[in-house]
């Protein structure tokens, strides 16, 4: 059960298929969110168009599938919304303050990502929201091996540098700031900087991880 003053709980997206279909590490995070919330009555988030390195468009986006399955779970005390603006997980941070967090004065928030990507999630939430908010980042467990996880933080390691680089002049905080770095990237701004390509060759290099990033296909 998470605090019972805690404002809101953001679930982040873990991939989606073509024809729709969140994988099992999405509904992990779906199923840790509501056992945290759901005892309060917490709201809750679910964050995630889809990747903005996918090959195809989804028919419908990580937010939307993501709540149809919590509506098979949760029960009618938890309020349930949709953030489906992000494309990256600075993205989930920035739309979610934004569209809900700003907006309702929601200071006090928990975060659920999978086990692989706590560090990196952790960064951006705390960069992006600034030291105004209270965030706890929470993992759910991605069903990875641990020779898997080992692989897996390869990759992890180089999304958090960039990340780190590509946030390095915005103020903790600064969404204005940050809006100006995540335009820089393909998908949002008109002239990135940071193409799709450029981001697949960083994540993939030669690392023989199992993709958790939804980019099957691309």
């Amino acid at each position: 059960m998470i605090k019972k003053n805690t404002d809101a709980v953001i679930v982040l997206g873990a991939g989606i298929s073509a024809d729709g279909q969140i994988p099992p590490q999405s509904k992990a995070r779906v199923d840790l969110a509501i056992k945290r919330a759901q005892p309060c009555g917490t709201p809750l988030i679910f964050s995630g168009r889809w990747s903005l390195l996918l090959s195809y468009v989804p028919l419908r986006s990580e937010a939307e599938a993501m709540v149809e399955y919590a509506l098979t779970k949760v029960q009618k005390t938890c309020p349930l919304y949709m953030e489906d603006s992000s494309l990256d997980t600075i993205g989930n941070a920035y739309f979610s303050a934004c569209e809900y967090l700003e907006r309702r004065s929601w200071k006090r928030v928990v975060v659920v990502t999978s086990d692989f990507q706590l560090e990196r999630a952790t960064f951006v939430f705390n960069k992006v929201l600034g030291p105004s908010y209270s965030i706890d980042v929470i993992a759910a467990p991605s069903g990875l091996s641990q020779h898997e996880l080992r692989l897996k933080a390869i990759p992890e390691r180089r999304l958090l540098d960039f990340s780190k680089r590509l946030l390095n002049n915005a103020k903790d905080g600064d969404l204005e700031s940050i809006y100006t770095a995540i335009q820089t990237l393909e998908g949002y701004g008109d002239k990135p900087i940071h193409t799709k390509q450029s981001l697949l060759k960083l994540i993939r290099g030669t690392n023989p991880a199992r993709d958790t990033y939804g980019l099957s296909g691309t």
